[in-house]
């Protein structure tokens, strides 16, 4: 892609409610998003899932 493509890296530190901000504020402002979601065990993957929802409907 060379000098065509800009990568920007947002961190969300394992946080759940830091993902859903990074998605919500930024999901308008690029051809493509990448998500790659990590979290610990305490992390409610019903959260998640519905963030994810939200985002591809948005879309």
């Amino acid at each position: 892609m060379g000098d065509k493509a800009l990568v920007d890296l947002q961190i969300h530190h394992y946080r759940f409610d830091i993902l859903r901000d990074i998605i919500e504020s930024r999901m308008t402002q690029y051809d493509h998003i990448v998500i790659m979601p990590h979290f610990t065990h305490d992390t409610d993957p019903k959260k998640c899932l519905h963030c994810l929802k939200v985002f591809l409907r948005a879309s």
